[in-house]
């Protein structure tokens, strides 16, 4: 009998179902691994083993071990960044090395290059420079203090006086594994995603959605597709990916920005090689008739990926929303509005019966896949959305 080949998956999460899924597809045993043990997406994988993503020796060890042929990053930078440098130890495919993975997914890399290149990226500063300093040398009042290694909005402020200064320092600090911190340009716009695959540098294939947040204003709950960013931007914003592509020599695979735009201009936030999370593969899949999710298991697998339609022709509307609470307390079921309801079009749900909610300003219980007829239909009722579905308390 002919043994399988393994593919280690740097977590286990409900972003992660997707390429579980195409990884078994491919005829590949799934190896998952992370810290939480009780995560949905385990339950998919054929093994399972403990282990945190981001200690990148770790990773290495069970990869030596368990003698992988692939390794696939999670919807997480530190992940990807374990998985670039295991792929360096290894000489396995679908990787840049793990200098330039730092390059891209640590901002203050990532805004030291983007200087360097001219990038559309918002102004920044180093971060041993005081409130006054920066107030003078930049002349606008308003910035945000980041650490350079998460996501998600973690450890992420706002900042329009002294005080907050102080406070966002050391909440960036807090939440930082290398403890490092970036500070920026405060841009106003509305939220947006370019997610591309880039073959030779080029970008041969390209899906853009709007980004809504929540409570938390710097975490995605929500995504539309299309997007409403003008297409004068996303073409200007594709020719800023195979600028950086270029300037880095990147290899092959996915190259996903996250961009700020308004009336006049656009900025590029970020940038990441990786999978997104909350099931974003799948209104991807379903908008462009493109299986997003195999494509990125065939690039980690070193094959050769074609496109062969870029597009879906029909006009269709697709939505992804994460389900959350309106405020702490006992989980008593989930509301969803009839209005809502005819537009579900597939839902993944992990909120435990009688689950005590906290922190719901940041947790996520499920994932509803929405169809539309219409792109007002979907705008109006994606605005609302939080009053339409969510966990009662």
């Amino acid at each position: 009998m002919i043994k399988k080949k393994k593919i280690l998956i740097l977590n286990g999460s409900h972003s992660e179902i997707p390429l579980i899924l195409s990884a078994k597809k491919k005829g590949l045993k799934v190896i998952t691994t992370g810290n939480n043990s009780s995560l949905i997406g385990h339950s998919y994988a054929d093994e399972y083993i403990k282990c945190d993503f981001s200690d990148k020796d770790k990773i290495l060890d069970i990869a030596i071990n368990k003698k992988i042929s692939f390794i696939c990053a999670p919807a997480h930078d530190l992940g990807l960044l374990s998985a670039a440098y295991v792929a360096e130890k290894l000489n396995l495919p679908g990787y840049d090395n793990f200098d330039t993975s730092q390059n891209v997914h640590h901002k203050d890399k990532f805004k030291f290059i983007a200087k360097q290149i001219n990038l559309k990226t918002p102004e920044n500063f180093s971060s041993d420079l005081s409130y006054n300093a920066i107030q003078k040398k930049s002349n606008f009042s308003k910035f945000i203090i980041k650490p350079i290694d998460m996501g998600g909005g973690l450890g992420i402020s706002i900042i329009d006086n002294v005080d907050l200064f102080k406070k966002g320092i050391k909440k960036a600090f807090s939440k930082s594994l290398s403890q490092n911190i970036v500070i920026e340009k405060f841009v106003d716009g509305s939220l947006h995603s370019l997610t591309t695959y880039i073959k030779n540098k080029k970008i041969v294939f390209s899906h853009h959605d709007d980004e809504l947040t929540y409570k938390n204003p710097f975490q995605v709950y929500s995504s539309m597709a299309p997007g409403s960013m003008p297409y004068d931007q996303i073409n200007s914003a594709k020719k800023e990916l195979e600028l950086f592509a270029n300037h880095l020599n990147l290899v092959d695979g996915v190259l996903h920005a996250q961009i700020i735009s308004n009336k006049s201009d656009f900025f590029i936030i970020e940038l990441t090689r990786r999978c997104s999370g909350d099931l974003y593969p799948i209104p991807v899949e379903l908008k462009t008739g493109v299986p997003w999710s195999d494509i990125i298991i065939k690039s980690y697998m070193g094959e050769d990926v074609i496109f062969k339609n870029q597009f879906n022709k029909n006009k269709t509307f697709w939505s992804r929303h994460c389900l959350s609470a309106k405020k702490n307390g006992l989980n008593i079921g989930i509301y969803i509005d009839e209005k809502i309801k005819k537009n579900i079009y597939d839902k993944i749900i992990f909120l435990n019966d009688k689950e005590i909610v906290d922190d719901f300003e940041n947790k996520k219980f499920g994932v509803y896949i929405m169809n539309f007829d219409s792109k007002k239909e979907m705008i109006d009722k994606m605005q609302d959305i939080n009053n339409l579905i969510f966990v009662k308390t």
